[in-house]
């Protein structure tokens, strides 16, 4: 379905995904003023599954104003629905069992991202769509973790390496694949820009357990906030931006989960972690897109042009901030992990690594089935490549020439 061509159709529609996914952190209540019957819910629901978040308005339409949804939508949402909730329970089994498997080794685990959010945040396990399994473990224990995911079957992909992950490449994780199972990334570090400093090592300490009878551990409120926000400012630098989901995680943290006190300190510690500028980044998300600041009186310094911008930049492939978004740091640490990597010939392998990973993950990124052609889909990672460290190294150059404003 195409887009709504008018500026006036896109911010309705845009009002309506915004009042969807505050629905849940409403009680259960919707914005009235923004649901209308005329709307083109097809395209609501369309924008939703661009954010990954079609299964919402699954169980929110019930509740919506008499005829708001219409009622010929119900079968579609109730298959996406299902749909998610299937695969959440078998990533939840999954990560049963790896944790089991690890726990009886003496690994200790951290559950991150989607399934701890899955079975953290969300009542209904099939809201929170997820598509693999993120573990952190302590760094000494990576080679462990290795021996232990080849023995239940898993494989490391060819595109990461231990080697790589001890030096901080590849986001500080490696990732292992099984045919009948969703990926996991083994992390040593907190994943973004939050991994880059000692809050690694910090969040050990007061992580408490896993819900859902895991063999785990998940992250506090606090440190789940810092590390969504940084994930969400690593992929708002990247195009496509950010999901919606992101920020529906973190509004939920904020509403359930973080009283003004412990704002207070999620604030102190993402100075202290050095990613307060990434907190920063999703207060003017969340504020532009629900309404919902995060930090008192903080500028945006993401520079949103509107809502509409935000919930059509996925589908239009193009940056909601006013101002260009500088080269993705996770592309700098990659490129500075050479240095840590000994050997002319080991460091041409990891920059082929980089430019062009290996055929298995190609065929999983862009959908090819065995025996497609991958000629386009590495012609479109390498030019993607190219393109932002060419608009990155330009931003770098202008911001070097460009005279500044001398105080009066």
């Amino acid at each position: 379905m195409t887009a709504p061509t008018t500026a006036a159709t896109r911010t309705e529609v845009a009002d309506a995904v915004a009042a969807v996914c505050a629905w849940l952190w409403r009680g259960g209540t919707w914005d009235s003023s923004a649901l209308r019957s005329d709307h083109d819910w097809h395209e609501v629901a369309d924008l939703l599954d661009d954010h990954a978040l079609a299964p919402l308005l699954h169980l929110a339409a019930p509740h919506a104003r008499p005829n708001s949804v219409p009622a010929a939508m119900a079968e579609p949402l109730g298959r996406a629905y299902l749909g998610a909730l299937a695969r959440s329970r078998r990533l939840v089994g999954q990560a049963a069992a790896v944790a089991s498997a690890a726990g009886q080794a003496g690994i200790d685990l951290v559950v991150l991202k989607g399934v701890a959010a899955l079975l953290w945040l969300y009542e209904d396990p099939g809201i929170r769509v997820v598509s693999d399994l993120d573990l952190m473990i302590r760094p000494e224990r990576l080679r462990d973790m290795h021996a232990l995911m080849l023995s239940v079957g898993y494989e490391m992909n060819s595109h990461t390496s231990l080697a790589d992950a001890e030096v901080g490449a590849n986001g500080y994780a490696v990732n292992f694949i099984r045919g009948d199972c969703a990926d996991v990334d083994v992390h040593v570090q907190l994943p973004g820009q939050a991994g880059r400093c000692a809050a690694s090592r910090a969040v050990w300490e007061d992580a408490p357990p896993a819900p859902g009878g895991l063999a785990a551990r998940r992250l506090n409120a606090r440190h789940s906030l810092l590390t969504s926000a940084s994930h969400f400012a690593m992929h708002t630098r990247e195009l496509p931006p950010a999901s919606l989901k992101d920020l529906v995680d973190i509004g939920l943290l904020i509403d359930r989960h973080l009283p003004a006190h412990e704002m207070a300190l999620a604030v102190s510690e993402a100075e202290a972690w050095g990613v307060a500028d990434d907190l920063r980044l999703a207060d003017g998300a969340m504020r532009t897109v629900f309404g919902l600041p995060l930090l008192p009186d903080a500028p945006n310094p993401l520079g949103l042009r509107d809502r509409a911008s935000y919930v059509f930049s996925r589908r239009d492939h193009t940056s909601p901030a006013l101002r260009p978004a500088a080269v993705p740091d996770i592309y700098w640490k990659r490129l500075s992990g050479i240095r840590k990597v000994g050997g002319l010939a080991a460091r041409v392998e990891y920059l082929w690594r980089l430019a062009f990973p290996a055929a298995p993950n190609m065929r999983r990124r862009y959908g090819r089935a065995p025996g497609q052609s991958l000629a386009w889909p590495y012609v479109h990672h390498f030019g993607h490549i190219v393109a932002r460290l060419s608009a990155g190294l330009a931003a770098r150059a202008l911001a070097q020439i460009r005279p500044t404003r001398r105080a009066p």
